[in-house]
């Protein structure tokens, strides 16, 4: 059956990002922090795209009522659940170039679950930008300009609605509820006099009202956003994770030996606070003689 996962590029193999222990192993925490945020970033994308398909196909499935206000409520649900996590997965891909251009002395530390939530809530565009030009990645920062600042006509749509209903927590929809921008009724006020006539002037008073979105112009924007979207992401994963990075699944023992020689005084100080990584058991010594 066809439907809007027909026009959007597949993503599935991004979930392969997902470091196991062969990577954990095998790259500093920098890119295994990056390629765990890919994952992340991965099902963001894939709950938008299921927004946007139940909010399109909604019809060839009949999930909930056939009544055409349930429908367009319906609609309406997915639409904003989609423009919610297509931004979650930009602030992802932020954090994804964050993460692996971290040049700070704890790239060498033991990628902890500490670690890794510290690294994220420090993350912002603003101080992302000025960290790459520090480090001279001007071509990455102009990327980043040209597609997640004003310069993009299309993200500074998609952010403003977002922001919107971040801050309003609604959109009004037309045949869903009144959205009136002014009073009902005019009031008597005061009486103009000038050189031709005799004036009554009355007035409204305006009243709070809400952006009206229309969801088949908003699922089109978040469409074309998603096809931008993915081929930016594609872009910077090329560059940043290696080559070998999903065949480092499979890791040879004396990678992993000396791994844990290079951290067993972090391994030790971590075990005091995370007993579950450490594993003891009665052994015998012998020594030979020479």
């Amino acid at each position: 059956m066809k439907n809007v996962y027909n026009d959007l590029k597949d993503i599935s193999f991004w979930n392969e990002y997902m470091p196991l222990d062969g990577q954990y192993y095998t790259y500093k925490n920098n890119i295994t922090f990056a390629a765990c945020k890919i994952s992340d970033l991965y099902y963001q994308v894939c709950n938008a795209r299921m927004s946007i398909h139940f909010c399109l196909d909604y019809e060839k499935y009949s999930m909930m009522s056939e009544d055409k206000m349930a429908i367009l409520s319906t609609k309406k649900y997915f639409i904003e659940n989609a423009l919610l996590y297509y931004n979650f997965a930009v602030d992802y891909l932020w954090q994804v170039l964050w993460f692996y251009y971290n040049n700070a002395d704890d790239v060498n530390q033991i990628p902890s679950n500490e670690l890794y939530q510290k690294l994220m809530k420090e993350c912002n565009l603003n101080d992302l930008i000025r960290g790459l030009v520090e480090l001279q990645e001007r071509k990455i920062v102009e990327v980043l300009k040209d597609n997640f600042t004003d310069r993009n006509k299309l993200f500074k749509q998609i952010r403003e609605y977002y922001n919107y209903l971040k801050h309003r927590a609604i959109f009004h929809t037309p045949s869903l509820g009144i959205n009136e921008k002014e009073s009902m009724y005019y009031i008597p006020t005061l009486i103009e006099k000038n050189e031709e006539k005799v004036e009554l002037v009355s007035y409204k008073i305006p009243i709070i009202s809400r952006i009206e979105i229309d969801i088949d112009e908003l699922k089109e924007l978040l469409i074309e956003f998603d096809k931008q979207f993915v081929g930016i992401c594609k872009y910077f994963f090329e560059i940043i994770m290696p080559k070998d990075y999903i065949k480092a699944r499979e890791v040879k023992l004396s990678t992993i030996q000396q791994y844990t020689g290079q951290h067993l005084e972090e391994l030790k100080e971590y075990g005091k606070n995370h007993p579950k990584i450490v594993s003891k058991m009665e052994c015998e010594v012998y020594l030979e003689e020479k």
